[in-house]
């Protein structure tokens, strides 16, 4: 199904933003990519296919209308993950192309600027849904196999929101980050004897093309002004958050650590990587 030796990657909101940045990288790296957004990733796929040097890309034989893919190396599956059936749709995908999962990256994210007084329980759900439960639903279909052949990583896209608010308007996207480092936090616990490690990466706002649909230029600047490197911080920036090693076994023996680089988001609190 995969070459010897290879890793499989999933990553969640691999079409643009952060969540391309890292799967390119780990692509470098040699795994083998199966992306899941809910926009097209048609980008992504054409930056791992000139990586890689493969041939002409296009729907491989037989493949259903979301699939595409590169000299059997990467696909994406254009999936809704705030719903059940959208990380079904992933999952069966995954499993059936790919035979297993080692490396899970939970990135796909929704940030809506809402005062709370202009929230409703729709937009509070939808929020939890990508942010929260998807990371949930996809942990719970990978775990078992990565816990039968004793590895497994999972890393999980939070925001250091979670320590400093950035202001009012965003009390959905804060609480579903907070969630995102509990689960991250209780789930290393469980996981660890079973050879899975579990982390957060918690960046500071970052130019992608989410990011931009829910905040406005004056939020970037207020943000950028207040940053201990005063330029906005970008996705590539965030793709040495989930190491290119992340397969060494020894890796595995690390614990949850604070990332130190320069470009931190504040200078009162740099990016961070949570678990154990």
């Amino acid at each position: 199904m995969i070459e010897a030796g290879g890793r499989v990657a999933v990553v969640t909101g691999a079409a643009r933003g952060i969540g391309q940045a890292i799967a390119l990288r780990l692509a470098k790296a040699g795994h083998t990519l199966a992306l899941g957004d809910l926009h097209p990733a048609d980008e992504t796929i054409t930056a791992i296919k000139a990586m890689k040097g493969a041939g002409p890309g296009g729907t491989g034989g037989g493949s259903p209308p979301c699939m595409e893919e590169v000299g059997g190396r990467a696909f994406a599956v254009e999936c809704d993950l705030g719903s059940p059936g959208g990380v079904a749709l992933l999952v069966r995908e995954v499993t059936s192309r790919l035979g297993c999962c080692d490396v899970l990256v939970n990135c796909a994210g929704l940030m809506l600027f809402r005062p709370f007084g202009e929230l409703n329980l729709d937009t509070w759900r939808r929020i939890q849904a990508v942010n929260v439960e998807a990371a949930f639903q996809l942990c719970a279909a990978f775990v078992p196999g990565m816990a039968q052949r004793g590895f497994g990583r999972i890393v999980n896209v939070a925001s250091n929101t979670v320590w400093k608010p950035p202001g009012a308007g965003f009390v959905p996207y804060v609480a579903s980050k907070s969630a995102v480092v509990g689960f991250t936090r209780a789930l290393a616990v469980e996981l660890g004897p079973s050879g899975i490690t579990v982390n957060a990466i918690a960046p500071g706002l970052t130019r992608s093309p989410g990011a931009e649909e829910g905040n406005t230029e004056e939020h970037f600047e207020e943000v950028r002004t207040a940053q201990a490197v005063r330029r906005c911080i970008e996705p590539r920036d965030l793709a040495g958050a989930v190491p290119a090693h992340l397969p060494c076994p020894l890796h595995g023996l690390g614990r949850g650590r604070h990332d130190q680089r320069p470009d931190a988001p504040d200078r009162r609190r740099p990016s961070h990587l949570v678990g154990r």
